[in-house]
């Protein structure tokens, strides 16, 4: 069994590996936080440390054997591939209704912003 030691160096990195690089949840956060509001934000980055704790499971419980597989990672790069070239094809679908006019911005008004 692997050592506490070990395994918190494991998480350690692979959480680091996420947050390394700006790339797609970054993206996402600021798209969708800009759109929706605050907790947008938020939850992403919740969604994003559940699959970082599950994957740190799943080694934990021995499957990093599938995880180093041929076809697993041929998969998994397919998958991923896929989703940037979705995600490319929706920002540019989308790029039409992108304003830098703060009046044609449909953004939900904070608390300060309401009068009274």
């Amino acid at each position: 069994m692997l050592s506490l030691f070990t395994i918190f160096i494991t998480s350690f990195i692979i959480a680091l590996s996420g947050a390394m690089m700006p790339g797609p949840l970054l993206t996402v956060t600021i798209a969708n936080s800009a759109k929706k509001g605050f907790w947008e934000g938020p939850l992403l980055v919740l969604g994003h440390g559940i699959l970082e704790l599950l994957l740190v499971i799943a080694i934990v419980l021995g499957m990093s054997s599938l995880f180093k597989s041929n076809v697993f990672l041929i998969s998994v790069s397919v998958l991923g591939g896929g989703m940037l070239i979705y995600m490319g094809y929706d920002m540019l679908r989308n790029a039409k209704n992108l304003s830098l006019n703060p009046q044609k911005l449909n953004t939900k008004k904070s608390v300060s912003d309401k009068s009274t």
